[in-house]
């Protein structure tokens, strides 16, 4: 096998078990309350609290999430670099932040140094969970001794086959984001409207459709994993909830009686996710058709 490292960053929001597990080298991400200068860090939920976090925000504190500056790569990939080790960054969706960009900047400063190494940065086209099982899958395929070519190869003949679809509960939070208008949050809240939500083949969330009441929402994520996921049993599906675990392990109920996935796993979203989606967002994600544009 090749002597190289994988590096992921925590808004893949793999839970930190398997990043051990499989040795992966982590970038977390930071993200700031409003009115406070502690900078925190996501942490794979190894020592975040998604219930204060998602207090905290229900109690009127907005959070603020930052990228990640060339100079912090220089300094996250040089040690091994100079160690004689290769890198492989499987990182989240360019769309979503400057931070692959800026990864790209520190690639080529490093390399007019270290000449003889490979820095490979791949562009996940994902964020949150559908990144969590594309970083999984890399990591059994250079668990089962992949080269750099061939884990560079396989990522990429898979990405657009991860998928999510979600929706969110309160539009407060799409509107503070500046995702949607304050006329139109305040419009949809009245009549109990519940955007659907899907990450297209591009790498962005955009919205797919639209439906009156949260019953009828989640149905429509179940409609979805029955319309689109493929090889389920050999497939994980991962349902992620913001402080609405019912809600998730009643959907857990529902899929599962209708499809056998190899497993499903129902998971806190991370503190990025949630910040622009707020409280109640419930999302569903797994392996199967292509994503569309």
């Amino acid at each position: 096998m090749d002597k190289y490292i994988l590096v992921i960053d925590s808004n893949s929001e793999l839970p930190y078990q398997y990043a051990d597990k499989y040795d992966l080298k982590v970038v977390y991400m930071p993200y700031f309350f409003d009115g406070e200068e502690e900078e925190r860090y996501y942490d794979l939920g190894r020592n975040y609290d998604p219930d204060e976090f998602f207090d905290q925000l229900r109690s009127g504190k907005a959070t603020i999430t930052v990228q990640k500056n060339p100079q912090h790569f220089i300094e996250f990939f040089e040690p091994f670099l100079s160690e004689g080790k290769d890198v492989v960054y499987l990182g989240f969706s360019s769309k979503f932040s400057g931070t692959f960009n800026n990864a790209m900047i520190a690639r080529e400063e490093l390399l007019s140094k270290y000449t003889d190494r490979r820095i490979e940065l791949i562009d996940s086209t994902a964020i949150s969970v559908p990144l969590a099982l594309i970083v999984l899958k890399a990591a059994e395929k250079r668990e089962e001794g992949a080269s750099i070519d061939e884990l560079v190869s396989f990522v990429e003949s898979i990405k657009y086959k991860s998928n999510a679809c979600l929706t969110v509960n309160e539009l407060t939070y799409l509107k503070r984001g500046g995702r949607l208008s304050g006329s139109a949050a305040f419009l949809g809240s009245v009549l109990n409207i519940k955007p659907i939500i899907r990450l297209n083949h591009e790498g962005k969330l955009i919205p797919e459709d639209k439906v009156k009441g949260r019953k009828k929402a989640i149905s429509y994520l179940v409609d979805t994993v029955m319309q689109r996921a493929q090889d389920t049993e050999t497939n994980i599906l991962i349902i992620a909830h913001a402080y609405c675990l019912e809600e998730a392990l009643q959907l857990k109920e529902t899929i599962s009686a209708q499809m056998k996935f190899k497993d499903i796993w129902v998971r806190s979203v991370g503190p990025v996710i949630g910040s622009h989606c707020g409280p109640g967002t419930i999302a569903v994600s797994f392996f199967g058709k292509e994503r569309e544009e």
